[in-house]
């Protein structure tokens, strides 16, 4: 077929030239608008979703944010009225002696301010470290440590050690014993 005779035919049918010219046309934009900002506004709005539901889960969170704030101011007061003074060592042994007494050890030995580590920010406490040694039957002895632990002063015990008394090995009393602690306190 000659191209003056193809011409010809596709001439003749006018409608289906037209309707082949617009497909072509649909098909073409079609295209464009599914590789461009079609895929652009999906991707906008995968990431506005996601931050939606991110600001939706902290709204409901922060519904109650002023009742935490007020038992979180509260327990930072009761933490501040519990730090010891590390330069007042009579008063910080007094309260050693204090659970001597509450507790019913025989004796508490040597309470000693070892060092305080401050933090290099001011509003941190600081730590101080004390030595000690509590003397007693094991039912005082247990009934002192519960009694530091529960005390109005936050500290950890890092060491302890429990050893038979001298005298139980001359008069064979099998209950007394010896406890030596190593206690950090958080302090002002």
């Amino acid at each position: 077929m000659k191209p003056k005779e193809a011409l010809t035919k596709i001439l003749a049918y006018p409608l289906a030239l037209s309707l082949l010219g617009a497909a072509i046309v649909l098909a073409g934009w079609a295209y464009w608008r599914s590789t461009g900002p079609l895929v652009d506004a999906h991707t906008l709005l995968d990431t506005v979703t996601q931050q939606s539901d991110i600001v939706s889960k902290n709204t409901a969170a922060s519904e109650l944010l002023d009742e935490q704030l007020v038992e979180l101011n509260a327990d930072a007061a009761k933490l501040a009225a519990g730090l010891i003074n590390p330069v007042e060592d009579i008063s910080n042994q007094q309260y050693f002696y204090d659970l001597e007494h509450a507790a019913g050890v025989e004796q508490v030995s040597d309470p000693f301010h070892l060092t305080t580590e401050r933090s290099k920010d001011p509003a941190e406490p600081s730590v101080a470290t004390f030595t000690l040694s509590v003397s007693g039957h094991w039912d005082s002895i247990v009934s002192f440590l519960y009694a530091l632990q529960s005390g109005p002063h936050p500290l950890r015990i890092s060491i302890c050690k429990v050893t038979k008394s001298a005298q139980i090995r001359n008069t064979g009393d099998t209950e007394r014993l010896i406890l030596s602690l190593t206690i950090d306190m958080l302090g002002k």
